[in-house]
């Protein structure tokens, strides 16, 4: 930020209102704090820990994507797969999907 005299006023005013507003500040936190018992954080930090494993694992286990299709095993299309790839990808899978014409012999 820029040492003009508007940008020290300002931060000056803050920081008086940073002083007055901490008392105020500091009973709201004691008061929530008081409210949460610690059953309910262990509960909430088991279910952080469990749902955390869960992502661990799915994120560690390889994802099976057919490079042809670029289609997950699901049938699903990767997240980082941008949109126009993905048209692309439809695109030649219906075309390699249609039975292919037989060109006709003409005259030479």
């Amino acid at each position: 930020m820029a040492k003009s005299l508007r940008s020290k006023f300002k931060r000056k005013m803050r920081s008086i209102a940073r002083v007055k507003k901490e008392p105020k500040v500091l009973k709201k936190l004691d008061e929530t704090l008081a409210t949460t018992t610690k059953d309910e954080l262990n509960a909430e930090l088991n279910a952080r820990k469990e749902a955390q494993m869960e992502t661990d694992a799915a994120a560690t286990a390889p994802a099976t994507i057919n490079l042809k299709t670029m289609k997950k095993a699901d049938g699903s299309y990767p997240v980082w797969l941008s949109a126009r790839k993905i048209k692309k990808a439809k695109h030649g899978a219906k075309k390699a999907a249609q039975p292919k014409k037989k060109k006709k012999g003409g005259k030479r």
